[in-house]
């Protein structure tokens, strides 16, 4: 086999990998990128990206030109000025990616996570504390209490009795102050000086303030939702890789399902009307101001609205026809 065919296969190879590596997706990537605070689209991303080259490019070109005074040389060092800006920028950019990406994957599991402890029956949330409590180090743990959002156990830390508390409540429900002292009396009752606290929310100020002023007697660790969060991981409770890739799978669906909405409603049959007679509205309107060519571009640009929301809507209808004879027979295909 020639060393060309073994270059192309290596090179087919690298690019199945990358289409199998749903990670390394442009889907994906943009996910990672997307923040509440950059609102723009992936197109919009996209033309920024370009006149921000194209602006430095004419930026060294001018500085060069005018400093040299000599065009093919004035050219050279700006391509080669913009390749070393773009190498850079990318390096960076990869790094701050790698960055958000974590952070956002990690987000995505301790979402799953917290959702899938709410979720939990008694029954459920037993097992799933008694498997923590294990993985954590404690031994010889039992069950004492519990109700439909409370679990109390009892185990041994280095050989130590101790009072293990779960807390399942929402992130707007604090665990109190009157509960710690609840915790502290059957702390009393069972001859035990040392309690685990851990809540799917987080604890009062005035919980943490008593408790920071227990004396050394009785001894009590409050875990709030992050540092829960934290503890789970650490024992690799958290979702798998493949998990976790599933989920934003359904993320994306969901923001493009929203997407395609947000299209179907800009594009919509009764929209046709309105851009029509604006666009008329507009031309007949060019004839008597003193900005023509304005009123007449933006007439052209709701004319050619006017088209493709027609167009969709011919479209659209189709289908659903052809859906709502076939929807039924396809149903009763599948079973």
């Amino acid at each position: 086999m020639s060393k060309f065919n073994q270059l192309c296969i290596f090179f087919l190879n690298q690019i199945k990998g990358y289409k199998r590596n749903r990670d390394n997706s442009r889907r994906f990537r943009s996910y990672y990128m997307t923040s509440k605070e950059d609102t723009r689209s992936n197109s919009a991303k996209i033309i920024d990206f370009s006149l921000i080259r194209i602006f430095l490019f004419f930026l060294f070109f001018m500085v060069t030109y005018i400093y040299l005074n000599h065009l093919s040389i004035a050219l050279f060092i700006s391509v080669l000025m913009l390749l070393l800006f773009h190498y850079i920028s990318i390096g960076i950019r990869n790094k701050k990616l790698e960055s958000i990406k974590i952070q956002k994957r990690r987000n995505v599991a301790s979402q799953k996570v917290y959702q899938e402890i709410l979720n939990r029956t008694e029954a459920e949330l037993k097992e799933f504390s008694l498997e923590l409590y294990s993985k954590l180090g404690f031994s010889n743990v039992r069950h004492i209490y519990n109700s439909h959002n409370i679990l109390v156990c009892q185990g041994l830390y280095n050989g130590e009795k101790m009072l293990l508390s779960f807390y399942v409540y929402k992130n707007d429900f604090y665990v109190e102050m009157k509960e710690i002292k609840e915790i502290l009396s059957r702390l009393h009752e069972m001859d035990i000086k040392r309690n685990v606290v851990i809540t799917t929310s987080d604890f009062t100020k005035d919980a943490y303030d008593f408790v920071n002023l227990l004396n050394k007697n009785y001894r009590v660790l409050l875990l709030n939702k992050e540092r829960m969060l934290k503890l789970i991981e650490s024992c690799d409770m958290f979702p798998t890789d493949k998990e976790i890739d599933e989920l934003i799978e359904n993320k994306i669906s969901r923001r493009n399902a929203l997407w395609k909405k947000y299209k179907i409603a800009l594009l919509s049959n009764k929209k046709s009307k309105s851009y029509f007679f604006l666009s008329l509205f507009l031309i007949i309107a060019a004839f008597y101001t003193p900005y023509p060519i304005y009123y007449m571009t933006v007439a052209g640009l709701s004319m050619g609205l006017t088209v493709i929301t027609f167009i969709s809507a011919l479209k659209i209808k189709k289908d659903k026809v052809d859906e709502d004879y076939s929807y039924f027979s396809a149903l009763l295909n599948d079973l």
